[in-house]
């Protein structure tokens, strides 16, 4: 992995992911009362790179903090 630290964006350092050759689904179920809901995040990066964290995992914690289902696909 490799952390982004001199290109912030929302004041904040990313993680990227780059040249993944194996996809994985990593499931976040609901912290609380699961509301029947799940969503499938997709990180933006495009073909090279991935934002793991914040457009990945934190999107999913996020989901399953309000509870719904965060699927995130590598």
């Amino acid at each position: 992995m490799l952390v982004h630290e001199n290109h912030l964006i929302a004041r904040k350092s990313w993680t990227a992911v780059e040249n993944v050759s194996q996809p994985t689904l990593t499931v976040y179920a609901p912290t609380t009362t699961n509301t029947g809901v799940a969503v499938i995040v997709f990180p933006g990066g495009g073909y090279q790179v991935l934002a793991i964290d914040l457009e990945g995992t934190d999107a999913c914690e996020w989901l399953a903090a309000h509870g719904m289902t965060g699927v995130l696909l590598k």
